[in-house]
């Protein structure tokens, strides 16, 4: 499990150039730009902490710990489509 959390940076940044005019006069205009950057930060979690941030009850614990349970592990990567010896998915 997962715990995702995003932001988003934006710079801000300011040129000015000299602009010749047909008459051969000269102007400074300034121009402003904006960047945004998505950051995204991943923090994995075991299923046990993110139990706990979801507040399981314990009967909800009990089953989790069974799904995850070596005993239950062929018929859980059966339900994902794994194969049971490499893990890769065989659909």
């Amino acid at each position: 499990m997962n715990q995702l959390e995003s932001h988003v940076e934006t710079i801000e940044h300011t040129e000015t150039v000299t602009v010749q005019h047909e008459d051969g006069s000269s102007s400074e205009e300034t121009t402003t730009s904006y960047e945004r950057i998505l950051h995204i930060t991943v923090n994995g979690r075991k299923a046990e902490q993110q139990a706990e941030a979801y507040h399981f009850t314990n009967e909800q614990m009990d089953l989790m710990k069974e799904l995850l349970s070596a005993e239950f592990r062929p018929q859980m990567l059966a339900i994902l489509g794994k194969d049971m010896v490499s893990d890769l998915t065989t659909w």
